[in-house]
């Protein structure tokens, strides 16, 4: 068997407990037994090899879209086969902050962590 497609196997033999775990959560989290889950995204993820033999990977993680009753939502859920499935939401960063680009459009107070950047001091 190609190495390859034998570390694809535990995302593609967890696919079902994914889905379900995320389905479940998305109808109890909307009073919609009917919603439905499609996976939106699947990676397989490899362990630390350490006792010089080669164990095929046993854990997997999904990005999985969930909709029903007229609400939507997206889970990130860890499947290890054996432990089984969990679903949690996706995290979502913020956004770099990025500083106005003209001095004007700063308050002219000084900030917590040194001078006011257009104050001559940081100039």
């Amino acid at each position: 068997m190609d190495c390859s497609v034998a570390a694809d196997l535990p995302a593609e033999a967890l696919q079902p407990n994914a889905l379900r775990a995320a389905q479940q959560r998305g109808a109890t989290e909307f009073g919609c037994p009917a919603a439905t889950a499609n996976v939106m995204s699947k990676e397989v993820i490899q362990e630390a090899q350490g006792t010089g033999w080669y164990e095929a990977p046993h854990r997997a993680a999904y990005t999985v879209a969930v909709a029903g009753c007229g609400k939507q939502t997206t889970y990130s859920v860890a499947c290890d086969d054996r432990k089984g499935c969990v679903a949690g939401p996706v995290s979502t960063a913020s956004p770099p902050h990025s500083w106005p680009t003209r001095c004007s459009q700063l308050p002219l107070e000084r900030r917590r962590d040194g001078p006011h950047p257009c104050s001559d001091a940081h100039l």
